[in-house]
């Protein structure tokens, strides 16, 4: 075991600020306990006092060894003195702005004690990725609710939010290391996802049997990630028009197994129709109205 002791010069005036700070707010506590001391129902009631002062105790625990308190009663008069701890203070200011790091990593071959501080240092400064990689898997990946009951399912569940969490830090850490991305503000992978998220591809099928795609145009930013992941830009984007794989039947599941998606703008309807959106005055490459709309969104 090897043990390095850190010294925060900021960090040594804060501690002996707040402890000062802490010890007179205690010995305010104290001050009107002793006021109000053999007087009225609570101050009055020499079994309350004592419950009172181990109460304050705890609440100051913190600094409770720096204040030398002393209550007694006789003849059923309650007496209290507190008096500050000198020595007990000075010993104390000698461990402000100073911690301990301790690790079971043995110095390499060749490597200085000053360059094995300086490496036990910087895990330490690394430990807040860690932290923020258990923020991300509450919140981004949020691996809670669990809506299951079996133990095999439970683990399967975890390892893939473990999996996804890796590729979600693994693509930070690629946006982070490329500084086209961190000059567009494309940082972390919420933005990049947000970015991309916004493109889609527009897929019709027609009663005569014609799937029909049209991707979106993308924006400037969404350029740039496909430019940085070396994904060539097709130019003018036109619609692709194939033969369809299935019939274009609303009531059967098509080869887009996605959410249909009714649109409800009446910019496009003149009268009402049976399935909430009408259609017929759009025409597609053969003359014929668009069967079913379906919106996907795509995720490079």
């Amino acid at each position: 075991m090897r043990a390095t002791i850190i010294m925060d010069i900021q960090r040594q005036k804060a501690d002996a600020k707040r402890r000062a700070k802490r010890i007179a707010l205690y010995e305010k506590k104290l001050k009107w306990t002793l006021d109000h001391l053999n007087s009225g129902r609570y101050y009055g009631d020499p079994e309350w006092v004592p419950d009172h002062l181990a109460i304050l105790a705890h609440q100051f625990k913190d600094v409770h060894d720096f204040v030398k308190v002393s209550f007694s009663v006789q003849e059923g008069v309650m007496s209290l003195t507190y008096v500050r701890c000198p020595d007990q203070i000075t010993q104390a200011t000698k461990l402000d702005g100073r911690w301990v790091l301790v690790t079971n990593q043995p110095r390499e071959r060749g490597q200085t004690k000053v360059d094995h501080m300086d490496w036990m240092w910087c895990v330490y400064k690394n430990h807040r990725h860690v932290e923020r990689r258990m923020r991300n898997l509450k919140s981004d990946l949020p691996i809670r609710p669990i809506y299951l009951h079996r133990d095999d399912a439970i683990i399967a569940f975890c390892f893939v939010c473990v999996i996804a969490l890796t590729v979600y830090t693994l693509i930070e850490r690629d946006c982070q290391a490329n500084p086209v991305l961190v000059e567009a503000g494309l940082r972390t992978t919420d933005e990049v996802l947000n970015v991309l998220g916004g493109f889609c591809v527009s897929v019709h099928l027609t009663p005569s049997g014609y799937e029909v795609f049209w991707s979106d145009t993308p924006t400037e930013k969404q350029k740039l990630i496909w430019r940085q992941l070396q994904i060539p830009d097709p130019g003018t984007r036109m619609p692709d028009v194939r033969p369809a794989s299935w019939k274009a039947d609303s009531t059967q599941n098509s080869a887009f197994l996605g959410v249909r998606r009714q649109l409800a703008d009446t910019r496009y309807s003149s009268r009402p129709s049976n399935r909430g959106f009408d259609h017929s005055i759009l025409s597609l490459l053969d003359g014929s109205a668009p069967h079913i709309w379906i919106g996907k969104v795509l995720i490079a």
